[in-house]
């Protein structure tokens, strides 16, 4: 019998150890059990996704030095990502294309609410969840879901472990409600102990802890530092308010005075839309208190990072778990007047990005233009996981390897498409934003232009107003040059509208090829 086995020439060790296993099952030995099979070694992945946090916050907080575990686990070991952006400006719509890659006319969740928005409109058959799990991750979901999950017992496809918030409470620091896999809703209440990102913190330690063989998916999405809808708006917070734990309230009153750039109450609003046209000026006392409100909210966030890094340590898989900070949209905290979100400017689709992958040990940067829509195709290439149907974006592995990439994305899509709802705020609407040379006519590069397109509420196709800017020269997109003669802008809106023709429609390979 061992002469047969040192003549099979066995290629790896474990077929050597397999065969040495059945020789001693069929001696009657005591290793007659089959051996384990060898461990899985593609990457856990743990993704956070914050709530209405935008890039200048983020940064403002790291800089400042409130985020200390954010900044050793995750930021002091991975690649930011400063061209970062989300393509549709508002939370359901971007944790959709999260969830699968697709731009918001392909997935077909365009707002919160209504007939084309919210959890009842997202089809939740193939996603993220779904790939990994079907490809031999253990899968776990901590915190919001998508807005107006309210059957607590309705688990979505792919999701192991399921411990969503529920319906508005989701919305609340205090007295909200968690699914607990579908089975019972567990409540919680006013005590300090009750604060939800702690509880979160709680569900995703645990989550972490009870690990088996298989690599996990752990999404975990903090309300933090989006307004609570629990919370009556009142004369002297009329943007609505937010509760830090209570070890964190009052932490940075006077330390992190708003950074306010020069579109922050713009005076002359005649060249944006007419709905924008009709704001007042913001009180600038009270959105600093919800500033800095919001912000102390992230302290918490930056604790339950800690938590869940250490418990990745006590398990052994820090070094080969993927870690991923984003958010699902920026917020406009008084630039062109706005408080909010769902707009095309700068302040609302910027967000912040940063991802730990497994071997890298030391801070880089990327300045390539990435996307909501990349998300799920790079989760997937990590877990050599099938993407079905084909995601509109493109996986950032190789920037994270830092490999040399010899073209990236030089225009994207930003959208709210037409849901026939009537608003009188943020209103349906599309545009491109291209650094492309065949578009700009700046063959040296470095011009950024975004021309934009907003439509009657009620009326499809009715166009009402357009923008256009050059980041270039005014970053701020405090004028729009929609109505210069100039025959070089001219010309390039005309190119920038028929790429927009082009891509608001596209799908898949399609969006890739519009996009670079």
């Amino acid at each position: 019998m061992i002469f047969s086995l040192v003549g099979a020439v066995p290629r790896t060790l474990l077929q050597l150890l397999t065969l040495l296993v059945a020789a001693a099952g069929s001696m009657g030995g005591a290793l007659a059990a089959e051996p384990d099979a060898r461990a899985d070694a593609r990457p856990s992945m743990v993704v956070l996704m914050l709530d209405d946090l935008d890039q200048q916050m983020y940064q403002q907080a790291l800089d400042e030095g409130f985020l200390p575990q954010i900044k050793q686990f995750i930021v002091d070991q991975g690649t930011s990502f400063t061209e970062s952006f989300v393509t549709t400006s508002l939370c359901c719509p971007s944790r959709s294309t999260f969830l699968t890659g697709r731009y918001s006319h392909n997935h077909g969740v365009y707002s919160n609410s209504g007939p084309s928005g919210g959890f009842a409109n997202f089809d939740d058959s193939s996603t993220l969840a779904t790939w990994l799990q079907q490809a031999g991750y253990r899968t776990g979901h901590v915190g919001k879901y998508l807005n107006g999950y309210r059957n607590f017992r309705y688990v979505p496809p792919g999701w192991e472990t399921w411990n969503a918030t529920v319906n508005t409470s989701a919305y609340c620091n205090y007295d909200f409600s968690v699914s607990q896999d579908g089975r019972g809703v567990k409540s919680y209440a006013r005590s300090p102990q009750d604060y939800q990102t702690d509880v979160l913190a709680d569900y995703a330690e645990r989550f972490v802890r009870k690990a088996d063989d298989r690599p996990f998916l752990l999404s975990v999405a903090s309300l933090a530092p989006h307004n609570e809808v629990c919370l009556d708006k009142s004369p002297g917070a009329p943007y609505g308010r937010v509760r830090p734990a209570p070890r964190h309230v009052g932490s940075v009153d006077v330390l992190m005075p708003m950074r306010r750039s020069p579109a922050f109450n713009e005076p002359n609003l005649r060249d944006k839309p007419l709905w924008v046209q009709r704001l007042p000026t913001v009180n600038e006392k009270a959105m600093q208190t919800l500033y800095n409100d919001k912000l102390a909210t992230l302290r918490a966030v930056d604790d339950m990072v800690g938590r869940i890094a250490r418990a990745l340590q006590a398990i052994g898989r820090d070094a080969n778990t993927l870690f991923m900070l984003v958010s699902d949209n920026g917020y406009h905290f008084g630039t062109h007047r706005i408080d909010g979100k769902g707009t095309v400017y700068e302040e609302a689709i910027r967000v912040p990005l940063v991802i730990r992958a497994p071997g890298q040990t030391l801070p880089r940067t990327s300045s390539q233009w990435v996307l909501n829509t990349d998300f799920a195709p790079t989760l997937a290439e990590y877990a050599t996981a099938v993407a079905t149907p084909a995601p509109d974006g493109r996986s950032l592995a190789p920037l994270l390897r830092g490999d040399p990439i010899a073209s990236w994305r030089q225009s994207f899509l930003i959208e709210r498409p037409f849901d026939g709802v009537q608003t009188t705020q943020r209103l349906p609407h599309r545009a491109l934003r291209s650094k492309d040379p065949d578009l700009t006519g700046d063959s040296g590069g470095g011009t950024v232009l975004v021309y934009a397109e907003t439509f009657d509420p009620v009326v499809a196709d009715r166009l009402t107003d357009i923008e256009f800017y050059d980041l270039r020269n005014d970053p701020y997109q405090v004028e729009s040059l929609h109505r210069s003669s100039s025959p070089r802008r001219l010309q390039q809106q005309q190119t920038m509208k028929a790429r927009l023709e082009t891509i608001r429609t596209c799908a898949t390979d399609g969006c890739r090829v519009a996009e670079d």
